[in-house]
């Protein structure tokens, strides 16, 4: 044990020399850098042990700033759009027994995504600051809910596009950093 706690010790040491000599500030300073020293008492209390490089050996998985870890399932994600979806359902189920969607229904539908999403905020905002106070602005909602279709329709594509929208971004911006990589490792194999 004392021998990783050593090898860790000089693995810090020589990654600390490396990011000091290439950062001016750290030079001066000559600051430890947060994440090392926290990877050196990891491993210093017995939760892991160095590798090679940057990446560490937790238990039988590696962890590594450059490699693809797995993700567990957003569940929450996953419910949520899902309450979405069924509001939707539920808006366009009552139109259709009503028998009647004209283009008045269609512009109120459309219109009623503003303040339902403002809504939407707004329980947000409450929910996280005063969590008993948060059965308000869900009262409001359930009472626009069972009133009109429209506010069905309206909540259902607030809550798919609040979801949506950041899981969206997320899977572009992760689909732009894998072709940034693949460039770079097409042009390190070049420059070998």
């Amino acid at each position: 044990m004392q021998d990783i706690r050593r090898l860790a010790r000089a693995n810090l040491i020589r990654d600390q020399v490396r990011i000091q000599a290439s950062n001016p500030c750290c030079m001066a300073c000559g600051v430890l850098i947060p994440i090392e020293a926290l990877a050196y008492r990891l491993v210093r209390l017995g939760f892991g042990t160095p590798r090679s490089g940057s990446a560490w050996r937790v238990g039988e998985s590696t962890v590594s700033a450059n490699g693809s870890t797995s993700r567990p399932i957003a569940w929450g994600q996953c419910i949520v759009t899902a309450v979405g979806a069924l509001l939707l359902l539920l808006g366009v189920t009552r139109f259709i027994l009503a028998d009647h969607f004209g283009f008045i229904d269609l512009l109120y539908c459309c219109l009623a995504v503003i303040p339902m999403a403002l809504l939407l905020l707004v329980f947000d905002y409450v929910l996280h600051h005063a969590k008993l106070v948060a059965v308000i602005p869900l009262m409001v909602a359930l009472t626009l809910v069972v009133s009109s279709a429209a506010f069905d329709v309206a909540l259902g594509l607030a809550v798919i596009g609040a979801i949506a929208g950041p899981m969206f971004t997320e899977w572009k911006d992760e689909r732009r950093r894998l072709r940034l990589l693949s460039e770079r490792e097409g042009e390190n194999s070049d420059r070998q």
